[in-house]
Protein backbone atom coordinates (compact mmCIF):
# COMPACT_ATOMS: atom_id res chain seq x y z
CA UNK A 1 0.00 0.00 0.00
CA UNK A 2 2.71 2.49 1.02
CA UNK A 3 4.90 1.47 -1.91
CA UNK A 4 2.02 2.15 -4.30
CA UNK A 5 1.51 5.62 -2.84
CA UNK A 6 5.21 6.38 -3.23
CA UNK A 7 4.99 5.43 -6.89
CA UNK A 8 2.05 7.80 -7.31
CA UNK A 9 4.17 10.76 -6.20
CA UNK A 10 6.96 9.91 -8.62
CA UNK A 11 9.17 7.18 -7.19
CA UNK A 12 9.91 4.09 -9.23
CA UNK A 13 9.16 0.65 -7.83
CA UNK A 14 12.81 0.04 -6.93
CA UNK A 15 13.22 3.52 -5.43
CA UNK A 16 10.19 2.84 -3.24
CA UNK A 17 11.62 -0.49 -2.06
CA UNK A 18 15.03 0.98 -1.25
CA UNK A 19 13.60 4.00 0.58
CA UNK A 20 11.22 1.87 2.68
CA UNK A 21 13.99 -0.61 3.46
CA UNK A 22 16.25 2.22 4.66
CA UNK A 23 13.46 3.50 6.91
CA UNK A 24 13.29 0.01 8.46
CA UNK A 25 17.06 -0.52 8.68
CA UNK A 26 18.15 2.93 9.77
CA UNK A 27 21.73 3.76 8.80
CA UNK A 28 23.00 0.92 6.62
CA UNK A 29 25.59 -0.21 4.13
CA UNK A 30 24.55 -1.60 0.76
CA UNK A 31 24.81 -5.26 1.81
CA UNK A 32 21.83 -5.38 4.21
CA UNK A 33 19.97 -2.93 1.96
CA UNK A 34 20.27 -5.20 -1.08
CA UNK A 35 18.96 -8.11 0.96
CA UNK A 36 16.06 -6.15 2.45
CA UNK A 37 14.93 -4.42 -0.74
CA UNK A 38 15.56 -7.19 -3.25
CA UNK A 39 17.26 -4.70 -5.60
CA UNK A 40 20.18 -6.26 -7.54
CA UNK A 41 23.71 -5.32 -6.53
CA UNK A 42 24.30 -3.92 -10.04
CA UNK A 43 21.48 -1.39 -9.57
CA UNK A 44 21.70 -0.39 -5.91
CA UNK A 45 24.08 2.58 -6.34
CA UNK A 46 22.08 3.91 -9.28
CA UNK A 47 18.90 3.81 -7.18
CA UNK A 48 20.59 5.39 -4.16
CA UNK A 49 21.99 8.18 -6.34
CA UNK A 50 18.52 8.88 -7.75
CA UNK A 51 17.00 9.00 -4.25
CA UNK A 52 19.80 11.30 -3.12
CA UNK A 53 19.03 13.75 -5.94
CA UNK A 54 15.41 13.76 -4.80
CA UNK A 55 16.50 14.54 -1.25
CA UNK A 56 15.28 11.20 0.12
CA UNK A 57 18.64 9.60 0.98
CA UNK A 58 21.75 10.92 2.72
CA UNK A 59 25.07 9.24 3.31
CA UNK A 60 28.12 9.51 5.53
CA UNK A 61 31.51 7.83 5.37
CA UNK A 62 32.76 6.12 8.49
CA UNK A 63 36.34 4.97 8.11
CA UNK A 64 36.36 3.42 4.67
CA UNK A 65 32.70 2.45 4.70
CA UNK A 66 29.80 4.38 3.18
CA UNK A 67 26.59 4.38 5.19
CA UNK A 68 23.21 5.34 3.77
CA UNK A 69 20.20 6.67 5.63
CA UNK A 70 16.65 7.57 4.62
CA UNK A 71 15.67 11.23 4.93
CA UNK A 72 12.78 12.18 7.20
CA UNK A 73 9.44 11.05 5.72
CA UNK A 74 8.18 14.65 5.72
CA UNK A 75 10.67 15.21 2.90
CA UNK A 76 8.14 13.38 0.74
CA UNK A 77 5.76 16.30 1.24
CA UNK A 78 8.37 18.69 -0.16
CA UNK A 79 8.86 16.36 -3.12
CA UNK A 80 5.11 16.31 -3.69
CA UNK A 81 4.89 20.11 -3.40
CA UNK A 82 7.73 20.51 -5.89
CA UNK A 83 5.92 18.33 -8.41
CA UNK A 84 2.73 20.26 -7.76
CA UNK A 85 4.50 23.57 -8.46
CA UNK A 86 6.02 22.14 -11.63
CA UNK A 87 2.60 21.03 -12.79
CA UNK A 88 1.11 24.44 -11.93
CA UNK A 89 3.76 26.12 -14.09
CA UNK A 90 2.91 23.77 -16.96
CA UNK A 91 -0.85 24.39 -16.78
CA UNK A 92 -0.94 27.54 -18.97
CA UNK A 93 0.79 25.70 -21.82
CA UNK A 94 -1.43 22.63 -21.40
CA UNK A 95 -4.57 24.77 -21.33
CA UNK A 96 -3.40 26.66 -24.43
CA UNK A 97 -2.98 23.37 -26.27
CA UNK A 98 -6.45 22.28 -25.27
CA UNK A 99 -7.87 25.64 -26.33
CA UNK A 100 -6.18 25.42 -29.75
CA UNK A 101 -7.58 21.94 -30.24
CA UNK A 102 -11.10 23.10 -29.41
CA UNK A 103 -11.01 26.36 -31.36
CA UNK A 104 -12.63 26.12 -34.79
CA UNK A 105 -10.14 26.74 -37.57
CA UNK A 106 -10.80 27.31 -41.23
CA UNK A 107 -9.24 28.90 -44.30
CA UNK A 108 -11.19 30.68 -47.07
CA UNK A 109 -9.92 32.15 -50.33
CA UNK A 110 -11.35 35.26 -52.04
CA UNK A 111 -10.27 36.35 -55.52
CA UNK A 112 -10.96 39.65 -57.24
CA UNK A 113 -12.19 43.03 -55.99
CA UNK A 114 -15.92 42.11 -55.83
CA UNK A 115 -15.26 39.06 -53.62
CA UNK A 116 -12.88 40.97 -51.35
CA UNK A 117 -15.32 43.87 -51.12
CA UNK A 118 -18.10 41.53 -49.94
CA UNK A 119 -15.71 39.99 -47.42
CA UNK A 120 -14.88 43.42 -45.97
CA UNK A 121 -18.58 44.26 -45.71
CA UNK A 122 -19.13 41.07 -43.70
CA UNK A 123 -16.17 41.74 -41.40
CA UNK A 124 -17.06 45.38 -40.73
CA UNK A 125 -20.79 44.78 -40.29
CA UNK A 126 -20.06 42.04 -37.74
CA UNK A 127 -17.34 43.97 -35.88
CA UNK A 128 -19.69 45.79 -33.50
CA UNK A 129 -17.59 47.49 -30.81
CA UNK A 130 -14.48 45.55 -31.79
CA UNK A 131 -11.52 47.55 -33.08
CA UNK A 132 -10.16 46.39 -36.42
CA UNK A 133 -6.39 46.16 -36.71
CA UNK A 134 -4.40 46.37 -39.91
CA UNK A 135 -0.83 46.11 -41.12
CA UNK A 136 0.09 47.38 -44.57
CA UNK A 137 3.18 47.72 -46.70
CA UNK A 138 1.47 50.49 -48.69
CA UNK A 139 3.50 49.30 -51.68
CA UNK A 140 0.23 49.65 -53.56
CA UNK A 141 0.12 53.42 -52.94
CA UNK A 142 0.46 54.21 -56.67
CA UNK A 143 -2.22 51.68 -57.63
CA UNK A 144 -5.40 53.67 -58.21
CA UNK A 145 -7.76 50.71 -57.84
CA UNK A 146 -6.27 49.57 -54.53
CA UNK A 147 -6.16 53.14 -53.25
CA UNK A 148 -9.82 53.65 -54.15
CA UNK A 149 -10.66 50.34 -52.46
CA UNK A 150 -9.12 51.48 -49.17
CA UNK A 151 -10.92 54.83 -49.43
CA UNK A 152 -14.19 52.91 -49.82
CA UNK A 153 -13.20 50.74 -46.84
CA UNK A 154 -12.62 53.84 -44.69
CA UNK A 155 -16.11 55.13 -45.54
CA UNK A 156 -17.56 51.70 -44.77
CA UNK A 157 -16.05 51.77 -41.27
CA UNK A 158 -17.44 55.25 -40.71
CA UNK A 159 -20.89 54.05 -41.79
CA UNK A 160 -20.81 51.29 -39.16
CA UNK A 161 -19.01 53.41 -36.52
CA UNK A 162 -16.18 50.90 -36.39
CA UNK A 163 -12.79 52.05 -35.12
CA UNK A 164 -9.50 50.85 -36.56
CA UNK A 165 -5.77 51.06 -36.06
CA UNK A 166 -3.32 50.72 -38.91
CA UNK A 167 0.42 50.20 -39.01
CA UNK A 168 2.09 51.43 -42.20
CA UNK A 169 5.57 50.44 -43.35
CA UNK A 170 7.85 53.37 -42.64
CA UNK A 171 9.25 53.48 -46.19
CA UNK A 172 5.80 54.39 -47.58
CA UNK A 173 4.51 56.44 -44.63
CA UNK A 174 4.99 59.85 -46.27
CA UNK A 175 3.18 58.82 -49.46
CA UNK A 176 0.43 57.20 -47.39
CA UNK A 177 -0.14 60.37 -45.34
CA UNK A 178 -0.27 62.48 -48.48
CA UNK A 179 -2.95 60.30 -50.04
CA UNK A 180 -5.09 59.90 -46.93
CA UNK A 181 -4.38 63.19 -45.12
CA UNK A 182 -8.10 63.96 -44.83
CA UNK A 183 -8.64 60.90 -42.62
CA UNK A 184 -6.38 62.06 -39.80
CA UNK A 185 -9.18 63.96 -38.10
CA UNK A 186 -11.72 61.14 -38.25
CA UNK A 187 -12.49 59.60 -34.82
CA UNK A 188 -12.61 56.01 -36.08
CA UNK A 189 -9.23 56.12 -37.80
CA UNK A 190 -5.72 55.98 -36.37
CA UNK A 191 -2.55 55.16 -38.30
CA UNK A 192 1.12 55.09 -37.36
CA UNK A 193 4.37 54.38 -39.16
CA UNK A 194 5.98 51.10 -38.17
CA UNK A 195 9.58 50.55 -37.17
CA UNK A 196 9.53 47.24 -39.07
CA UNK A 197 8.57 46.35 -42.63
CA UNK A 198 5.96 43.76 -43.56
CA UNK A 199 5.78 41.24 -46.39
CA UNK A 200 2.14 42.05 -47.16
CA UNK A 201 -1.16 43.49 -45.93
CA UNK A 202 -2.77 41.84 -42.90
CA UNK A 203 -6.04 42.44 -41.06
CA UNK A 204 -6.89 41.20 -37.56
CA UNK A 205 -10.39 41.10 -36.13
CA UNK A 206 -11.59 38.84 -33.33
CA UNK A 207 -10.41 35.31 -34.12
CA UNK A 208 -9.83 36.09 -37.81
CA UNK A 209 -6.62 36.91 -39.66
CA UNK A 210 -6.89 38.30 -43.19
CA UNK A 211 -3.89 38.20 -45.54
CA UNK A 212 -4.19 40.23 -48.74
CA UNK A 213 -2.12 40.10 -51.91
CA UNK A 214 -2.70 43.09 -54.22
CA UNK A 215 -1.42 41.33 -57.32
CA UNK A 216 -2.87 41.62 -60.82
CA UNK A 217 -5.76 39.51 -59.52
CA UNK A 218 -6.21 40.58 -55.87
CA UNK A 219 -6.40 37.67 -53.46
CA UNK A 220 -7.45 37.53 -49.81
CA UNK A 221 -7.01 34.58 -47.47
CA UNK A 222 -9.21 34.55 -44.37
CA UNK A 223 -7.89 32.33 -41.58
CA UNK A 224 -10.16 31.63 -38.63
CA UNK A 225 -7.84 30.70 -35.78
CA UNK A 226 -7.93 32.09 -32.26
CA UNK A 227 -4.32 31.09 -31.66
CA UNK A 228 -3.04 32.74 -34.87
CA UNK A 229 -5.09 35.88 -34.24
CA UNK A 230 -3.58 36.15 -30.76
CA UNK A 231 -0.07 35.79 -32.19
CA UNK A 232 -0.67 38.56 -34.72
CA UNK A 233 -2.25 40.79 -32.06
CA UNK A 234 0.76 40.37 -29.83
CA UNK A 235 3.01 41.41 -32.72
CA UNK A 236 0.74 44.37 -33.52
CA UNK A 237 0.74 45.66 -29.93
CA UNK A 238 4.52 45.49 -29.74
CA UNK A 239 4.91 47.29 -33.08
CA UNK A 240 2.25 49.87 -32.18
CA UNK A 241 3.86 50.86 -28.89
CA UNK A 242 6.19 53.87 -29.09
CA UNK A 243 9.87 52.89 -29.14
Amino acid sequence: MVAELLKEIGLTERESKVYLSLLDLGRSTTGPLIKASGVPNSKIYEILSSLHKKGLVTWVIGGKTKFFEAAEPKTLLRLFDQKRRTLANMLPELEARKSRAKSPQSVSLFEGFPAIRNLFIDLVSQAGNTTLYGITTADWIENQMVGDFYSWYANLKQEYNVTSRLLVSKKNWTAFKKRYHSMKALPYWEARPSRVSFPGDVGITGDDVLIINWDEVPTAILIQSKWLANQYMQFFKEAWSPS
